[in-house]
């Protein structure tokens, strides 16, 4: 007969069985957390806009204001961007677990900023730099006053307690 007892050591076991409460209540913590980036509604601009309304039409277009998509928010997930940057850290799963995932997408999202959407985003027309008397390269950017509106925020579901985070991101 095959014997298939097993040796248990009772200390080993208990540390074990600690350790493993411990990371369940890092675990229960995360699923309590949530963490939004985008350009919300209270940021406010010089000119009275809507970095709200500014943000959606360049994200999706506007074929009849001849306005080309120039996704900044989407695009990080399908060019690979956010991926790229996840790869390059070491995340460990801990309470701020969910604010470094959302500070990585950030991160993303302005890294499309300077790199023009992976140079994917349509240059603007002859005629909107004669408008504007620019012949710059870097688009979406006239003001910054939408770059600067994109933030991180941060909020316990359980608590409701809603806090921002404003990371500091230099002008390239």
């Amino acid at each position: 007969m095959l014997d298939l007892s097993i040796d248990f050591d009772k200390d080993a076991g208990s540390k074990v069985l600690r350790i493993f409460r411990g990371e369940l209540r890092i675990l229960e913590n995360l699923l309590d957390r949530r963490a939004e980036v985008g350009v919300f509604a209270e940021s406010t601009r010089d000119d009275g806009k809507s970095n709200v309304d500014i943000a959606i039409a360049h994200e999706y277009g506007v074929p009849d204001n001849n306005i080309p998509q120039r996704s900044f928010l989407a695009q990080p997930l399908v060019d690979g961007t956010y991926e790229s940057m996840l790869e390059k850290e070491h995340i460990k799963i801990n309470s701020k677990t969910i604010s470094k995932l959302a500070s990585i997408f950030l991160k993303a999202v302005k890294e499309e900023f300077k790199t023009n959407g992976q140079g994917e985003w349509q240059p603007l027309s002859p005629r909107t730099k004669r408008k504007r008397n620019k012949n710059r390269s870097q688009l979406l950017r006239d003001t910054t006053q939408l770059y600067n509106a994109i933030e991180k925020r941060e909020y316990n579901i359980k608590t409701d307690e809603t806090y921002q985070i404003i990371t500091d991101f230099y002008m390239f």
